[in-house]
């Protein structure tokens, strides 16, 4: 009898607190995007609701509310990375996902590995600046198995803008301590390609010794 009475006391808490689920679930609320995001650093581009990785992107509109001046900088809003710089616009920059080294996260550009052949140290010596990208998809955990030994704290894939049509686009900044920046965007259509270039420059003296820097870069595509 006390073997019954225990079953039915089971019961009767198990229908209780499935019933008490399904009424949360009827409750949470359901947001449907007007353009899904489409994740393209997997082998296969799927849409973001479909990935079965933890992905964190950073699409054209929050990177320009971000009001950040690199990409290194703009990773430092994603959770689960670490962003270690030794200098100011992404000068010696180091990064790392979830806890891995700087020489376990890949980098990749329009789905391309950027990786120094010596060292994770320059992974992050890109040869674009902000202007150029269209958005930044963060793959976290192990994807050795796809991408490779780099990649056993997970992938960061940069996609850039597309060149469509003519236009010409320059920008130039000035601070203290000497810094100076400047950033020059060029597309034109040539018959059936489209051609972008982008140059830019950055300097300054530091604020302290050893502090000071100048970097350039000049990245073209078609």
């Amino acid at each position: 009898m006390m073997i019954k009475q225990i079953l039915f006391l089971i019961l009767f808490f198990d229908l209780s607190f499935t019933a008490l689920f399904a009424q949360q679930g009827d409750s949470l609320l359901t947001f449907e995007l007007n353009e899904p995001i489409i994740v393209t650093a997997s082998r296969t581009p799927v849409t973001l609701m479909r990935s079965a990785r933890t992905v964190s992107v950073l699409d054209s509109a929050m990177l320009v509310d971000l009001h950040v001046n690199s990409v290194q900088d703009a990773l430092e809003y994603v959770s689960g990375v670490d962003i270690q710089q030794r200098g100011g616009q992404g000068v010696q920059a180091d990064i790392s996902l979830r806890g891995s080294t700087y020489e376990q996260t890949l980098i990749l550009i329009d789905g391309v590995k950027t990786n120094d052949p010596q060292t994770g140290h320059h992974n992050l010596n890109l040869p674009l600046t902000l202007q150029d990208v269209q958005r930044i998809e963060v793959l976290k955990g192990a994807g050795s198995r796809i991408y490779g030994p780099n990649a056993f704290g997970g992938v960061i894939n940069i996609i850039t803008r597309k060149a469509k049509g003519k236009k010409l686009l320059f920008s130039a900044t000035g601070g203290d301590f000497g810094y100076r920046e400047g950033n020059l965007n060029f597309g034109f259509p040539t018959g059936k390609l489209n051609h972008n270039l982008s140059i830019s420059g950055s300097a300054s003296e530091g604020y302290r010794p050893n502090t000071d820097f100048e970097k350039y870069s000049l990245f073209y595509q078609n």
